[in-house]
Formats: C-alpha cells, structure tokens, sequence
C-alpha cells in the first residue's frame, strides 16, 4: 500500500506501519499541544485589583463584586435580603472563559440573579481565593457555589454548566435557602 503524506509517498507494510502510526500521531500531538499552550498564553487577562466591595467592570449580564473578604460579601446579601452565588475561577481556565462568554452573557438568567443573589467572583490563585477554595474544598475550575447568608454551601457544582444548569441551580439554591423577596 502507499501512502501519500504532506506530498511525501512512502511504501508501508507491516514491519513499518507501527513507526509510521506512532510518528504520525506524535506529529500532531505535538501541533495539538502547541496551539493549546498558545491558546493559554493569548487568552490570559491581567487580573482587576481587588479590594472593597465593589462592582466589576461590566463584563456580563450578572452584577459580580469582588471582595478581599467573604464576610464583605456576606453582609451585603444580608444588607439586601440576597444569597450568594459564588464564580471560583482562575485566569488560565478556558471552561471559566467559555462561562464568561455565554452563561454570564444571558440576559433574563443576569436578571433573575442579579434580583435574587450577591454575584462573587473568586479568583482561585489570588488574594483571599485560595483560602477560600480550600474552605469550600473547590477540587476543579469554574466551581459554581450557592451559599446562604452564614456562608453555608446550599448548592454547588464543578466545571462548566450550561445556562440551564445554571437556571435550576438558582432556583434550587434560591427555594433551599428560605429567604422571602422583599
């Protein structure tokens, strides 16, 4: 049999076709990995600086804060009769990008958080992020917490969820939580 790779003709046979197979597959494992290590490299953002609570800059439908301490955040959902939602995320995730792109991009989903939770954003690597992320014994990126007004975990889930998922995570968290809208 001959084979015909980038303009390239070659006799294989069973002696050979192990190599070839092995090198052709190291090839690409090799371009696979380089463009992934350059997709990581060009989609990194410089960090926002956190501090007290405040509003980030508007990137998505979802009013996130962020906060030096997780009592700030607490006493703000007491202060408006909210939860938490908590965004754990890290600079290098491209699952937590692809959240920021489009679950965090909904409009009506924004509105019924924004209405009901205190957004967090949480970077795992930064600031008071990995005390938090061990506390809440965060194991993977993006980590989607609910919490109560204590802190207390209502709801969470690991990796990316769709906007679905997201919909009935609130509303779980939002019907376990007890709290009534004023």
């Amino acid at each position: 049999m001959t084979t015909s790779v980038a303009s390239f003709s070659f006799n294989v046979n069973s002696d050979n076709i192990d190599l070839l197979s092995h090198m052709h597959n190291n090839y690409y494992m090799r371009y696979f990995l380089f463009a992934l290590a350059l997709s990581f490299f060009f989609s990194c953002k410089t960090p926002k600086s956190a501090g007290d609570v405040k509003l980030l800059e508007k990137e998505s439908t979802f009013n996130f804060i962020t906060s030096d301490e997780l009592s700030d955040v607490l006493s703000n959902a007491k202060r408006n009769n909210k939860l938490v939602l908590v965004d754990v995320y890290t600079d290098w995730c491209m699952p937590c990008k692809m959240m920021d792109s489009s679950v965090f991009m909904d409009q009506k989903l924004g509105e019924y958080v924004n209405e009901k939770f205190v957004s967090y954003k949480l970077n795992a690597e930064r600031g008071n992020g990995p005390e938090l992320a061990n506390h809440y014994r965060v194991k993977g990126y993006p980590t989607i917490i609910f919490l109560d007004q204590k802190g207390e975990i209502l709801t969470s889930e690991v990796g990316m969820v769709s906007t679905s998922e997201m919909w009935n995570m609130a509303e779980e968290a939002w019907s376990l939580g007890g709290l009534k809208q004023l």
